[in-house]
């Protein structure tokens, strides 16, 4: 795992749910993290297709993790 996956699933143990890479990211901000949208969603996608981390849709088809 990178850098960015490591903090990716480090809040998302704090969330303790489902988030959107959006909500994510804004977490992520606002402790300081420096990293971008667009690496969240690449962090995701790699955890996912590793199967480290699951993906569900809301009803508007937003991707939650």
């Amino acid at each position: 795992m990178n850098k960015s996956e490591v903090k990716v699933i480090s809040i998302l143990e704090r969330v303790g749910g489902f988030a959107s890479a959006q909500e994510l990211y804004q977490l992520l901000q606002r402790n300081g993290e420096s990293i971008g949208l667009t690496t969240v969603y690449r962090a995701l996608q790699s955890l996912v297709s590793d199967k480290i981390v699951d993906q569900l849709r809301r009803d508007d088809g937003e991707a939650i993790y």
